[in-house]
């Protein structure tokens, strides 16, 4: 069955970005007017880590890792197409370690939307590929990530009924393709087999209806969408939404937001089914172009919850982001739901989260992702900024997450971390960066806690225009209830990266 799925999630995906070039031959020169970028790269570094595998004190193994890296970035806009693509595989070689000798380690983000037919048919595509922690009860070491593969291809119809509304009806197929088939048991004792993923296949359709400009005081909007969910080693997953949003300006930069509608949920197990009726109250406040605000409380996911979103821009190049959202979701769920916020940035032409401002990550999660139903409660708070030459980044996270429907061994776990990067122009060939986070994670039921610190730096200088060298340390401590997951690592790394 796996390998049926990760056909059909190859296929899936270069179907979709076919089918988005496709658009520019269909359309003829007026779809391929515009710019189109493409920067092959190569990278080469050696790296000597004393810790390897993050083992425990007195099981260190050191290993030299030799790196080579080719990729290539891709941008694409024209008057019909907008694509953006970041691909890279590293060819590894180790000397020691759990995985000692050569390895293929894929990278890739990139999305793209063409307009098929003019102001009618769409079709948005978006993909990664990555190296992802699948059980975080185990430590982050290279040889405990597996290769995730993501894929959405979603074409979408497009109509106005006059100033009255403008609707929306979208299909899309997503798939999660997991290289994760161990079932080995962590240190903690507990395996339960939540230390593998399935890979799944999901099938969407939903239906939006926006007020027009006919309503000048009152927006609305009433979307349906049903969706099946079938994963491979675990029960499907069936969801079902329809809900009626209303939101009334009270004045120019205030309004109310209320909303009714009904859910139905059902992951194969009676005690996570849900079929109820959902509602929210709440407002939205912009009092200006650089605040929003939206703050709303209700019923969903068969619990009453809170759910807020904070935008504020300092300035062009700096702004301030918090949202804080309570959702019962699978891991494959988590990793879709990602997907879907890939942007570029417009000042630099990076790939990053919508929602953030920060550079794109396939898995925002800190939690585990794992075949069963979860409730995620997650607050994050984020700050990014440019000022003169310097550039820096700093994150929050508090992420808690309960495994629901198992009375035997239900697992929880709370992430709480924290990290900044900061990175200043010394010359216009000289580049510093430092880099430093905390993160504290606790586990039931093995009554767990481990901490970890990370500092780094590095320095980067430009050869020539397109030739750059660079060098980088970091420093990781992780201390633990469990002597196992107790580990330093010192990780030095040298290299050379030319574009071409």
């Amino acid at each position: 069955m796996k390998r049926v799925i990760a056909g059909l999630g190859t296929i899936a995906g270069s179907a979709g970005i076919g089918a988005v070039a496709l658009v520019g031959l269909a359309a003829g020169e007026s779809a391929l007017a515009g710019t189109l970028r493409i920067t092959p790269s190569l990278a080469v570094s050696g790296s000597v880590s004393d810790n390897v595998d993050q083992a425990p004190d007195g099981q260190e193994d050191a290993a030299f890792l030799s790196d080579v890296t080719p990729g290539v970035d891709v941008r694409w806009q024209s008057a019909r197409i907008t694509a953006a693509l970041d691909a890279q595989a590293t060819v590894r070689h180790q000397t020691g370690g759990d995985d000692k000798g050569f390895r293929l380690l894929p990278e890739v983000s990139g999305f793209a939307t063409g307009e098929i037919s003019q102001e009618l048919l769409f079709v948005d595509v978006a993909a990664s590929i990555s190296r992802e922690i699948i059980d975080t009860r185990n430590n982050s070491a290279e040889s405990n990530r597996d290769t995730v593969q993501n894929y959405r291809v979603s074409p979408y119809l497009v109509g106005h009924l006059g100033d009255f509304a403008d609707t929306e009806l979208r299909y899309s197929l997503s798939q999660v393709i997991s290289g994760s088939d161990r079932n080995d048991t962590p240190s903690s004792g507990i395996s339960d087999n939540n230390d593998s993923l399935s890979d799944s296949t999901t099938h969407e359709v939903s239906l939006e209806v926006t007020g027009g400009t006919s309503f000048a005081r009152l927006g609305w909007s009433l979307s349906a969408s049903a969706s099946e969910s079938d994963r491979s080693d675990a029960n499907d997953v069936s969801r079902r939404d329809v809900a009626l949003e209303i939101e009334y300006a009270l004045m120019r930069s205030f309004s109310l937001i209320g909303s009714a509608g009904f859910q139905h949920f059902d992951d194969g197990n009676p005690a996570n089914d849900i079929d109820s009726p959902t509602w929210e109250g709440g407002f939205r406040w912009r009092p200006g172009p650089r605040t929003d605000l939206r703050a709303t409380y209700g019923k969903r996911d068969d619990e009453q919850s809170l759910d807020a979103t904070l935008s504020y821009r300092f300035s062009p190049l700096t702004r301030l982001t918090a949202s804080y959202s309570e959702r019962i979701e699978t891991g494959q769920e988590q990793l879709l739901s990602d997907l879907q916020f890939i942007v570029t940035d417009p000042n630099t032409g990076q790939l990053i989260d919508s929602r953030t401002g920060l550079p794109f990550d396939p898995n925002t999660s800190a939690t585990s992702l794992q075949d069963e139903t979860q409730r995620v409660k997650t607050f994050r708070l984020a700050l990014t900024g440019t000022r003169g030459r310097n550039t820096f980044q700093i994150e929050g996270s508090v992420e808690m997450s309960d495994e629901l429907g198992n009375d035997l061994v239900a697992r929880e776990e709370n992430a709480y971390r924290i990290e900044g990067n900061w990175q200043r122009k010394l010359n216009p060939r000289t580049e510093l960066g430092l880099n430093t986070s905390f993160e504290r994670s606790t586990f039931d039921p093995e009554d767990r806690t481990d901490t970890q610190y990370e500092l780094g730096g590095s320095l980067n200088y430009a050869v020539y225009t397109n030739i750059s060298t660079f060098a980088a340390y970091t420093f990781t401590r992780q201390t633990s209830d469990v002597d196992s997951q107790e580990f330093t690592e010192n990780l030095i790394t040298v290299g050379l990266r030319m574009t071409f």
